[in-house]
């Protein structure tokens, strides 16, 4: 392919060619500097429209796609599916794509690095987390500032939550009654009850070669019963089983969740030291099934210098929530993610979160984004963006999230849009609003690229030239815009029907 055909338009890459099968071609990506390239089909006339076959970003040197997911070797595709209308025929057509990356350096991966504050964290009366700095890598101290922090108060949470038990001979007694107090340590901070809104509930599955359930959840009326069954788990250690029914297991989990399901999250902990490529043969394909509908899977590797078990086990689990039984504090790192998979977003909008290479682990904020691609004037935008606001663009974490995960799909093609950058009431200076209607200053980031005009009142962002893009003011300018809400957490309960699955 002759590399001077290939151009850019809005955040796009285009290969100028003839349709034809088989087709390929290649171009020298950028040095050193970050860059986001989107593969697009276009159909020309007389319907104009585009299919996403393709993502590749860089971000600080590492390549991910979606909301700066890696590309790693366990998982090395993108992809995307949806319909596309044919108007001139009146026909639907449906279309898969995927993306995939073949070739990768061998690296190591970490787990996730906690700050050592144990008694000062855990303890307070009111079962509150601190703020996720505290428990996110130190070389990352402002990752909080980035967004609105998801609710870490653990006696306000709303999960039901079930373990799945590796007992064969890999455990061992130790084993298993370390895991028990470590799983006890976790969950003496939640409210556990089968009634009320922010209450949660557990269940207990153990397997080898069999499966047996050892605590359902409509056993569970108080912690202290539960805490029976879980300290009975290393009396079921079998020295002779060399099973691992993986499959088995997470397949009677996500039954025994659907048939007692309730208003709360569902999230299914696996914890395994045995691999055997029977017992894993079909795991990927059903907590696949099982994260897609809802679930989220996360898994406690208690042999990590097992290669096989390794792998097998991120592929399991679900992205950011793969970890290691030596892993110090592990009860903090627990607690911290359980508050994590209480954070959700409604069903039309995506999820603000920022991946940590160094650390291989995501932060979620209460941050649900969305656009909308018609030309409203931004007062009244901002009023149909309640029960949240206008975007706040205040930081670039924020907005790389916005072209990488709003604009090619919601504002595709769009130049301008409205943002809820606006002059005060109050005091005639700019500010953005916040979820309870008070309003922030502009700080330093993004700068105005001009001085505004004494008339405006609202700012927009502009794409003037190819990744380039300006804050602009204006007076009552109609424009496409977006929309932040706050997401539901451990403290702002929702029905499950309208709210997106991590």
């Amino acid at each position: 392919m002759d590399l001077s055909r290939i151009y850019q338009i809005n955040n796009l890459v285009y290969p100028d060619y003839i349709l034809c099968h088989n087709c390929s071609f290649e171009f020298k990506l950028p040095e050193s500097e970050d860059f986001q390239y989107e593969f697009v089909f276009f159909y020309y006339d007389p319907d104009d429209w585009f299919v996403p076959i393709g993502e590749l970003i860089r971000r600080n040197g590492i390549f991910v796609k979606d909301i700066n997911i890696p590309y790693t070797p366990e998982s090395p595709c993108w992809t995307r599916s949806g319909e596309v209308i044919l108007s001139f025929r009146n026909v639907d057509l449906a279309y898969n794509s995927t993306f995939c990356c073949k070739n990768f350096e061998a690296i190591t991966l970490t787990t996730l690095a906690q700050t050592k504050t144990t008694s000062d964290i855990l303890l307070s009366s009111t079962s509150t987390l601190p703020s996720p700095s505290s428990l996110l890598p130190t070389n990352n101290p402002n990752l909080n500032l980035s967004g609105t922090q998801c609710s870490t108060k653990t006696s306000e949470a709303w999960l039901d939550i079930i373990f799945v038990i590796d007992t064969a001979a890999a455990m061992s007694h130790l084993k298993l009654k370390k895991l028990s107090g470590e799983i006890a340590t976790t969950l003496q901070y939640f409210t556990f009850d089968q009634n009320g809104d922010h209450t949660i509930r557990a269940a207990l599955v153990i397997y080898g070669s069999n499966i047996t359930t050892l605590f359902e959840f409509n056993n569970v009326t108080t912690f202290s019963q539960f805490e029976i069954a879980l300290f009975s788990l290393f009396n079921h250690y079998n020295p002779y089983d060399s099973g691992s029914n993986v499959y088995g297991a997470l397949d009677a989990a996500y039954k025994l969740l659907q048939a007692q399901k309730s208003h709360r999250l569902p999230v299914i902990v696996l914890a395994s030291a045995t691999y055997s490529s029977t017992g894993f043969q079909g795991a990927p394909e059903i907590s696949q099934f099982i994260k897609s509908n809802g679930t989220s899977i996360m898994v406690i590797n208690f042999d990590s210098e097992n290669p096989d078990l390794t792998k097998a086990l991120q592929i399991i689990a679900s992205p950011g929530y793969n970890y290691v039984s030596t892993e110090q504090d592990l009860y903090i790192t627990l607690v911290y993610a359980f508050t994590q998979i209480n954070c959700i977003c409604p069903l039309h909008s995506k999820q603000f979160r920022i991946f940590n290479p160094s650390s291989n682990n995501y932060t979620n904020f209460a941050d649900c984004l969305y656009g909308v691609n018609g030309d409203i004037s931004p007062i009244y935008a901002n009023i149909l963006c309640s029960p949240g606001t206008l975007v706040s663009i205040r930081n670039p974490e924020i907005f790389d999230f916005i072209t990488d995960e709003i604009l090619p799909y919601d504002l595709l093609k769009v130049k301008k849009f409205s943002i809820g950058l606006h002059k005060s009431d109050s005091d005639g200076l700019w500010k953005w609003w916040n979820y309870d209607g008070s309003e922030t200053p502009l700080g330093e980031y993004p700068s105005m690229s001009t001085t505004p005009d004494p008339s405006d009142n609202y700012g927009y962002m502009w794409n003037y030239k190819g990744f380039q893009w300006k804050l602009q003011t204006a007076n009552n300018l109609p424009l496409p815009y977006i929309c932040q809400i706050k997401a539901c957490d451990a403290e702002n309960i929702c029905d499950l029907t309208s709210v997106k699955m991590n």
